[in-house]
């Protein structure tokens, strides 16, 4: 039999009540999402793509020798500025180019000698002065440093390269104990894209590279292929696509072999690789302003793209040379490649970039067990560090931290007693359940707190759907009066009204 229902004003607000606790439970569900969830930021492009290189061949060299040529440069906004070592120059000529980066608020990139220098000479006491005066002119904000230059072309295998007496294995530790934490080191500068190579690199360096990094050219201006014809405009373009491709597929490989998130540069590039040269058409395109103009807009475009596979910066080639290739010519007069490269980071900064500029997104070390941070603390220093504001030792066991990345500060203290303040991004990668990290990061009662709410918002659900069921299975109108007694007499326990 069936009773008499309650009146349709107790249906109604039960029904409300009801309907309530539908939008709660959405409106919670919602809540605990955005709290699980990984952040997902925007990343503004890195101003460190807008780089370029110094030829510095002599101390004649325009860079160093003519006043209005820094000032020239930084007006193109020129915010990575690539410096060779060469033998003809002298620590004098080195220190006037680092001082002029510096007044310039550029980040400096400079190279050292690799493992095949001079016939297999020792090269450290000519690499080892250099970043000395390097570290005494930038004592604490980020230095780039490449390990050779193009040795690749010059037969050295990844094997030497890594191996070698002079390789990188042998050499980096004692580089990291004169200059610290703020130098980055990076390698196998190739001279084209070649991902075995920089694969293997990558997998044997020891320690691992701060940064991994190869030169991009589009194609020749008739040099390289003997024939005196530059290549076609539609061909150079192309090229561009091949370099995205590359910098996506690198990605992917750092990713494969525990290297996640390891940052690229790029330190030469340009339309081609033999621009100025003898047998070359000159000045090939580089006078077609329509042409450059979509090259240049083209690099840039593919360059910030690929932030995601890692990049962090690009140095053109380069600023000061021939007037093929440059950027920028006797008396200090800005061509095509140069007006381009300003009118390109305007586009990207209308407002210019805050000073000082920002840590490149990925930077840093990248590391799972235990991560040692004072590795890289020249000897004699002390050091106390934090990991996003708490206290941690030098020994950091990245197990108990969310995958991810923390920011890193180290409070350095000198034997001059100068206190050095250094950060820097750690990127962790110990391969966590998503509820792994979400207790790491927003603690066990938040996240248990947020299930429960979930959980009874759900079971709200779940039983509100049941009672509309049971009452069409009924027969009865899933919107009139609330069953109370059961077509066989007995009582249906209905799912109590949600309090609110």
């Amino acid at each position: 039999m069936r009773a008499h229902g309650l009146p349709r004003g107790g249906w109604a607000a039960q029904a409300l009540t009801w309907g309530g606790a539908v939008v709660a439970a959405l409106a919670v569900m919602a809540i605990g999402w955005h709290l699980l969830r990984p952040s997902k930021a925007a990343t503004p492009p890195n101003p460190l793509v807008w780089g370029t290189n110094l030829a510095m061949d002599n101390s004649s060299d325009q860079f160093l020798s003519n006043s209005g040529a820094a000032p020239a440069l930084q007006g193109l906004h020129t915010q990575l500025v690539r410096m060779p070592i060469r033998d003809q120059l002298t620590t004098s000529d080195y220190a006037n180019a680092l001082n002029k980066i510096k007044q310039m608020g550029a980040t400096p990139l400079i190279i050292v000698h690799g493992a095949n220098y001079n016939g297999h000479t020792d090269p450290y006491p000519l690499d080892s002065a250099l970043l000395r005066l390097a570290k005494s002119i930038f004592p604490t904000q980020t230095v780039y440093v490449d390990f050779g230059n193009e040795e690749d072309l010059g037969g050295v295998s990844v094997s030497t390269y890594v191996n070698d007496i002079y390789g990188w294995n042998a050499e980096m530790p004692k580089f990291k104990q004169i200059t610290g934490s703020n130098f980055k080191y990076g390698g196998p500068v190739d001279y084209q894209y070649n991902e075995s190579y920089l694969k293997t690199f990558a997998s044997t360096a020891n320690p691992t590279p701060d940064y991994i990094v190869w030169h991009a050219y589009a194609g020749s201006c008739g040099h390289n292929t003997g024939t005196g014809t530059p290549d076609s405009q539609s061909k150079l373009l192309a090229s561009v696509d091949n370099w995205g491709a590359h910098l996506q597929q690198i990605g992917g490989d750092m990713a494969s072999i525990g290297h996640k998130g390891m940052p690229i540069i790029i330190d030469e590039w340009n339309y081609a690789s033999d621009l100025g040269v003898s047998g070359s058409n000159s000045p090939c395109w580089s006078n077609d302003q329509a042409f450059i103009n979509q090259f240049f807009t083209k690099v840039f475009t593919t360059f910030v793209n690929a932030q995601q596979y890692g990049l962090i910066g690009s140095a053109e080639y380069e600023a000061f040379m021939g007037k093929d290739e440059s950027m920028i010519v006797s008396g200090n007069s800005v061509t095509y490649q140069g007006a381009i490269f300003k009118s390109q980071f305007e586009a990207y900064f209308p407002s210019g970039v805050p000073s000082p500029s920002p840590t490149p997104a990925g930077s840093g070390v990248t590391g799972s067990g235990t991560v040692n941070l004072g590795s890289t603390i020249p000897s004699g220093d002390t050091a106390t560090y934090t990991v996003d504001g708490k206290p941690v030792s030098s020994a950091l066991n990245t197990t108990n931290l969310s995958d991810g990345q923390h920011t890193v500060v180290a409070q350095i203290t000198q034997p001059n007693g100068q206190v050095v303040t250094e950060e820097q991004t750690l990127t962790v990668d110990n391969h966590k359940t998503v509820l792994d990290n979400a207790i790491l990061r927003y603690g066990m009662p938040t996240v248990v707190s947020t299930i429960l709410v979930m959980g009874t918002a759900v079971a709200g659900i779940v039983g509100y759907t049941i009672h509309r069921i049971r009452r069409r299975a009924a027969g009865h109108d899933v919107n009139g009066p609330a069953l109370l007694v059961s077509p066989t007499d007995g009582p249906i326990n209905l799912p109590p009204a949600p309090f609110l």
